[in-house]
């Protein structure tokens, strides 16, 4: 018994549809197998709503990973969030913790040491020397109660990975096997990520990324550092992105970024989800400027809601 022009219809319609499904899984599970259209299609295809109708994880290898955000370290793109001035919270000054390690310019490590009593300052006002600055701005998340990870627990995660510190350190601590991603975007404009994991221009470097690729941790760490000496005046933004969800976790993820600079130790506590579709969330921005007469100014949140840490 022949088919009708209808059912033959509806049979091609449907064969259709299964042909586009199993070609977006196949974009979106291994978007660099398509060469370089690949993740510009996936960065422009799935937003928010479709990454939550894909089953199966994201790439989990630094080689399958787009950039996102800012492509090739520098400038900003579509999907770089807006930055503006909002939410502005002053540091309280708080003691010194020591670094894992401090490392000197010339790249040998050396014992953490007191900040040196500071030198005739330079500029007393970067907002004017340095031209214009823009701030971040978003609505903060939801925020975790301190204390999330233990400070003896960062300590740990960071000594077993080899992390360095200096004069500015970033740590970000989370707890499932998921790829968060740390950020940062330094005072020339250059973004520090694992596409991008030492600045030309400043020099600052990622130099621990964890659960990028197998085998996964539950206690992952990623680190980004400045070492002695080598942090320059201005600007650093801060944010965290969740790249990948390797399952086993709830949706989303809590996390703590812990900033050391020149001895001065906070804690920001929040969360992110994966339904975001890979945007970098901001979590803190400051104003350092170590050769300030005034103590209290040399590091100025000028973003964020930081834990102030008073006590070793």
């Amino acid at each position: 018994m022949s088919r009708s022009p209808r059912q033959m219809q509806d049979a091609v319609i449907a064969m259709a549809i299964i042909v586009v499904l199993l070609a977006l899984w196949r974009l979106h599970s291994h978007p660099r197998q398509l060469g370089w259209i690949g993740p510009w299609a996936t960065t422009n295809i799935f937003g928010p709503a479709t990454l939550g109708l894909l089953p199966g994880p994201g790439p989990s290898g630094d080689g399958d990973r787009p950039a996102p955000g800012i492509a090739g370290g520098s400038g900003a793109d579509s999907n770089t969030p807006s930055w503006t001035q909002s939410n502005v919270a002053s540091n309280a000054p708080s003691a010194s913790e020591t670094n894992p390690v401090a490392v000197a310019p010339s790249g040998q490590p050396s014992p953490a040491e007191p900040p040196a009593a500071p030198e005739p300052p330079l500029s007393t006002n970067l907002l004017n020397t340095n031209g214009p600055v823009t701030l971040i701005a978003v609505t903060p998340s939801e925020l975790e109660p301190p204390g999330v990870i233990s400070r003896s627990a960062m300590a740990g995660r960071l000594r077993d990975a080899g992390a360095k510190g200096g004069d500015i350190q970033i740590s970000l601590f989370w707890e499932n096997f998921n790829d968060l991603d740390l950020h940062c975007i330094d005072l020339k404009g250059e973004e520090i990520f694992f596409s991008n994991r030492i600045s030309s221009r400043t020099h600052g470097e990622l130099d621990v990324d964890r659960n990028a690729s197998e085998p996964y941790t539950n206690k992952p760490v990623e680190n980004i550092y400045w070492p002695v000496g080598g942090a320059p005046p201005g600007l650093y933004r801060v944010s965290v992105v969740h790249f990948a969800n390797h399952g086993g976790a709830a949706d989303p993820t809590p996390f703590t970024v812990r900033t050391v600079i020149k001895g001065q130790t906070n804690l920001f506590n929040s969360k992110i989800s994966y339904a975001t579709g890979r945007v970098p969330q901001p979590v803190c921005s400051w104003q350092y400027d170590p050769n300030n007469a005034d103590p209290s100014n040399q590091v100025r949140f000028v973003f964020g809601r930081p834990v102030t840490v008073s006590s070793p």
